[in-house]
This record gives C-alpha cells, structure tokens and sequence, in this order.
C-alpha cells in the first residue's frame, strides 16, 4: 500500500441535504500526503471534507479510496476500508450516553468483533494517556469542557491505526498548548510516518508551514490545487479570486 494512490477523484458530485452542490473534477493523494482544503466561510470546505471521505451520497462521478471504490464496492469492502480512516470531526458526534472511553472505544469493537475485551481497553487506555484525559475516563460528553470533548475525538481516530485521517477543523474548540500538542502529533503522524491526511481548516495560520498542498474552493468546487506555501503567498498577491477568499498571507515559512 505504500506506493499505490490512497485516494483519487474524478467528476465526482454530490449535495447535502440542504441542496447545496459540491464537486470534484480531479484529485489524488499518494502516501505522506497532507493536504488543507480552505475558502468560503460556511459548510463548503466541510462538504468538501465529507465528499472525499466518502461520507456523501455519490450522484455522479468516481470515489476510490485505498483502492475501494465508493459507487460500486459491496458494502462489506467499504466498512473494510472505513475501519482504516480515522474521522475527526468539529464538534459533536460523541454518543451521549456513554462514556468518554466507551465512546472511544467503540469504532474498535464496531470493526473489529473478534478482538478481546482486555486488548481494546489496553488501547483505549493507552491513547487516553498520551492525550493526558486520564482523569476524564469514565465522565460521559456533556459534562466535560468543549476541549475534552475535542481531544475525544482524537483519541477515537487514532485508536484504530488508521492508514488515512480526514480532519474537520481540527484547531478549533482547543487552547493553546493542546493546539501545539495536536500539531506535533500532526508532524509525527503525517510527516514521520507518512500517514496522509485530508483536512479543512478555517485558521491557515495552524497549517500554512506543514502542509503538502492546498485546496482552494470557490462556489462549492476546487477552484485551485496549490502545491506549497510559496505558491500560496504569490497567488493571494496575484490572484484576485485567492486572495478574496482567504486574505494575504503574510508568514514567512
């Protein structure tokens, strides 16, 4: 799996239930990739997001992700695929009435039937600890800050081991200093390890350095495919329409 494609697209199109149209004509993602998708404010780098993870109904057009294809693959080979594809969602998505380790132990015990109860709980112990909620175990979503909640969904992508993680604002919601944790996990996990990762971010400043490319939407469709920062800084000056949607950037990387 090294070597193949981890993700490509070809006139793929889809609408959420609002009616809002979103569409991809062309894209992949090979292994170590880290792409940012950002633009319009609103849901469309969020649609985006969801389009390519395959969490939309495809009405036209070709979704493969590490080798299943999303139109056509038995239902089976898609939950296959989806037990390696770590979700980070904005906020929510927590099931109330559980703890916050039942909660992140949950994916495991969906995908993976056979596994012993004392090795899913070794696991979810584990991420727990690096994430530093050891305190937080047994607490169920409502009554732990907006940042516990957020660091929950962390530790529920990356218990599984996933092989591609697709992040939905991965910044926000988060002080400082788990801010700058997350990061350095970003660094290990996408850049060390060469895990790829599909993410749409409000906040460039988070990303601007580290990521491969950049996704640029406009009007609910990729408007521009940047391959580095560099690129990025010339055409927020050049491009009237780049820089309309996301302002002059300023860093130097």
């Amino acid at each position: 799996m090294d070597e193949r494609c981890y993700l490509s697209c070809s006139n793929l199109v889809s609408r959420d239930d609002f009616g809002n149209t979103v569409s991809c004509e062309e894209f992949s993602m090979n292994k170590g990739d880290l792409v940012a998708i950002i633009g319009e404010e609103g849901k469309q780098p969020g649609l985006m997001l969801r389009l390519l993870a395959g969490m939309m109904n495809i009405e036209g057009g070709k979704l493969n992700i590490m080798g299943t294809d999303f139109e056509s693959a038995p239902y089976p080979d898609i939950q296959r695929t989806r037990a390696l594809t770590g979700f980070v969602f904005e906020t929510g998505s927590l099931i109330s009435n559980l703890t916050l380790f039942e909660n992140i132990a949950l994916p495991l015990r969906y995908h993976y039937k056979t596994l012993k109860r004392e090795y899913i709980d070794r696991r979810v112990n584990n991420i727990l600890c690096r994430f530093g909620m050891v305190d937080y175990w047994y607490e169920r979503p409502a009554n732990v800050s907006l940042e516990v909640r957020k660091k929950c969904l962390y530790c529920r992508a990356l218990v599984m081991r996933p092989a591609i993680v697709f992040y939905h604002e991965p910044f926000v919601g988060l002080g400082m200093k788990t801010r700058s944790f997350i990061k350095q996990l970003m660094l290990d996990l996408h850049i060390k390890n060469r895990v790829p990762a599909l993410m749409a971010v409000s906040d460039i400043d988070m990303v601007y350095n580290f990521v491969s490319r950049f996704i640029i939407m406009n009007r609910g469709r990729i408007y521009k495919i940047i391959n580095n920062n560099d690129e990025l800084k010339r055409l927020t000056i050049e491009d009237p329409v780049v820089r309309s949607l996301i302002g002059e950037v300023l860093y130097v990387a």
